[in-house]
């Protein structure tokens, strides 16, 4: 019958470029996650260090290809962070664009009502990007009632 010496977790787990983690996940019988990739070390195997082989961890990763995992890790980070700004920036200016465009409306409103002129159509020349026309029709509005095709 094989017994197994219980060896504690490791607090600390440094990378093959020196970096240091704390292990933040034990299990009782000496197990823990590695903080750099959060593969199972397994202490009833006897591993001592991560043995997945796309962990910084590894003692067996050659310090250039962990190198160059960490500048690409970096690299799409701030991306990522660079990416999440522009979305920022166009949510806001569409806010912009909307908050601009309804108090343009709003003044376009008030003054269809002050010279009598057709709502519609001053909408339809504000809605194309164009400026209000002032329309007065002797009848109803001739394009409230075509169809669209």
């Amino acid at each position: 019958m094989m017994h197994f010496h219980r060896m504690s977790a490791p607090a600390v787990i440094r990378d093959v470029l020196g970096r240091e983690r704390a292990v933040q996940r034990t299990w009782p019988d000496g197990s823990w996650e590695c903080p750099f990739c959060y593969s199972a070390v397994i202490a009833e195997r006897g591993e001592a260090a991560c043995r997945n082989p796309g962990c910084c961890a590894n003692p067996d990763m050659p310090i250039a290809a962990a190198q160059k995992l960490v500048d690409t890790a970096a690299r799409a980070e701030r991306e990522r962070t660079e990416r999440e700004k522009l979305a920022e920036w166009r949510r806001e200016a569409r806010e912009q664009e909307a908050r601009e465009r309804s108090a343009a409306w709003a003044e376009i409103s008030a003054e269809c009502e002050r010279r009598g002129a057709c709502v519609h159509c001053a909408h339809e020349h504000f809605r194309s990007y164009r400026p209000p026309r002032y329309v007065r029709h002797r009848k109803g509005c001739p394009k409230m009632h075509r169809t669209r095709t």
